[in-house]
């Protein structure tokens, strides 16, 4: 009983910094508008602050032009060069994980609207770049900005 007790517990750590970790890679915020007007309203808000959309991905429709189900995906991919420059300047490879700013909107099984992004920190970090805290931070708070105000009241 105790050696299950003890294996039990190291699973337990084991477990819990992967579950912290992929919360932490993903901000997620529920929105309170379906898949596409979250989207229209993302996509005012990123053009009003002068940022360039590069991709506009549904994944839904994709996946119903091969006869397959899915709910309302989309993937909003967008940045400012001004910005994204700064950073293949310093590693070109860099371009493989860039624009960092991306945007996710789905609908889950339970019919709620959520939109989720990344922290570019973490893919500015794996690309190699160094440095660039503020511009890193800006990225990051643009994100927030662009979400809360796409999914808020109606």
């Amino acid at each position: 009983m105790k050696k299950y007790l003890c294996m039990v517990g190291l699973a337990a750590l084991w477990i819990s910094p992967m579950a912290s970790a992929t919360s932490q890679s993903m901000t997620r915020i529920q929105s309170h508008h379906s898949v596409s007007i979250t989207i229209k309203r993302l996509k005012q808000v990123i053009v009003a602050k002068g940022a360039t959309i590069f991709a506009d991905i549904n994944f839904a429709h994709g996946a119903k032009l091969v006869g397959m189900p899915l709910r309302p995906t989309q993937l909003l991919i967008f940045g400012n060069p001004r910005l994204g420059t700064q950073l293949l300047e310093s590693r070109q490879t860099a371009g493989l994980y860039l624009p960092p700013m991306k945007i996710l909107v789905w609908r889950d099984a339970h019919g709620q609207v959520w939109v989720g992004y990344r922290n570019p920190q973490k893919m500015v970090h794996e690309s190699g770049v160094v440095g660039h805290v503020r511009l890193i931070r800006k990225m990051q708070h643009l994100l927030g900005v662009f979400s809360q105000q796409a999914v808020g009241q109606p």
